[in-house]
């Protein structure tokens, strides 16, 4: 069952000069096995630009209880390489198909880069440690090719982590034992010591956080409060209200007072301050299938300045827009307030 699935592995079909291409060859074993507990899926990908947008978050849907993707491909000779980061653009080279991006993005309105959130280096130290014979490091360029392009676009969609693996040709210098024999001490070592988190190894059991979200008004804008499109997706990885228009806001902090985390984060997203704080109600947002359980505290303020877009890299820039006519798509705790009779507007 689909269900079941915790781990879920993917390779690339053969491309170029790799007549057989080993990262499929080698995850393809995997299927249906339990590694380190978990139970395993493999899925085949093709080196097509457009297929892999596709293909990739459809599996995030098809697999519902994830803790851990794993992508693989064919690297350069001679080790294996963990990939920390997959970048957004310059995606210019031909895939299977004859074709790329036409804007060479891999997603338009993305981030420039996404980091893996695992613990890379602890876990490249425990696989060295366990397999002393495998010639593996860690790398910060994944090629600009579909093997990065697939990385960016798992971490952009997927809701739990991920991390691209380089393998090396069959026989230069791994044979095909050996270098399965390597790759199931990787996937061993980041199921084990890659940081995976209580809440993304089993989401039922997590509790719900605490976010607040700030209705600001200004005097030149009567009737109006301020919204901005979300460009990355919650500090967990969380892409629920990925491109949505939202309010400012974000996480209550150890010892914060509600109005002190409005005023912190409006100054930290708009550069302005806020003024005449006042705590309205509580919404809880629930989103079950995406693993999503936020309570979300409701405060109201005004602000004497045009805010700036003091985050260019998380949103898209400041809005003024009415209650009675909210953009689409719209961040759930906004949705949820409307719902229960919030008013920004006091």
């Amino acid at each position: 069952k689909m269900a079941d699935v915790e781990v879920l592995l993917t390779g690339f079909e053969p491309f170029g000069s790799h007549a057989v291409n080993p990262s499929w060859e080698i995850m393809k074993t995997f299927d249906g096995q339990a590694i380190a507990g978990f139970k395993v899926a493999s899925r085949l990908l093709p080196v097509v630009y457009s297929a892999v947008s596709t293909q990739v978050p459809e599996l995030y849907k098809e697999y519902p209880n994830l803790k851990l993707t794993i992508h693989c491909g064919v690297g350069r000779e001679g080790q294996l390489k963990l990939e920390t980061l997959a970048r957004n653009t310059s995606y210019c080279h031909k895939d299977n198909d004859q074709t790329f991006p036409s804007d060479n993005l891999c997603v338009k309105g993305a981030c420039e880069q996404y980091n893996s959130k695992l613990q890379l280096e602890r876990v490249l130290k425990e696989v060295k440690s366990a397999h002393p014979d495998m010639a593996v490091d860690l790398s910060t360029d994944a090629g600009l090719y579909l093997c990065e392009f697939t990385y960016f676009t798992s971490l952009h969609y997927g809701y739990c982590p991920s991390l691209f693996l380089h393998v090396p040709p069959f026989d230069k210098p791994y044979s095909f034992e050996d270098l399965q024999r390597h790759v199931r001490g990787v996937i061993e070592s980041v199921i084990l010591h890659g940081g995976i988190s209580p809440e993304q190894a089993d989401p039922s059991s997590s509790r719900p956080k605490v976010g607040l979200a700030v209705f600001i008004r200004h005097h030149d804008h009567p009737g109006k409060f301020l919204l901005g499109k979300r460009l990355t997706r919650h500090a967990d990885g969380n892409p629920t209200g990925l491109h949505t228009y939202a309010t400012p806001g974000g996480h209550l902090e150890y010892g914060e007072s509600f109005a002190e985390c409005a005023k912190r984060e409006v100054l930290e997203e708009c550069g302005v301050e806020l003024y005449d704080v006042s705590v309205g109600m509580p919404v809880n947002v629930i989103r079950t299938e995406q693993n999503y359980h936020y309570v979300v505290v409701c405060c109201m303020g005004v602000i004497k300045e045009e805010p700036i877009n003091a985050e260019p890299d998380k949103c898209g820039g400041w809005e003024w827009h009415s209650w009675d006519n909210l953009p689409e798509p719209t961040f759930p705790s906004l949705i949820e307030a409307k719902s229960v009779g919030v008013n920004p507007f006091p």
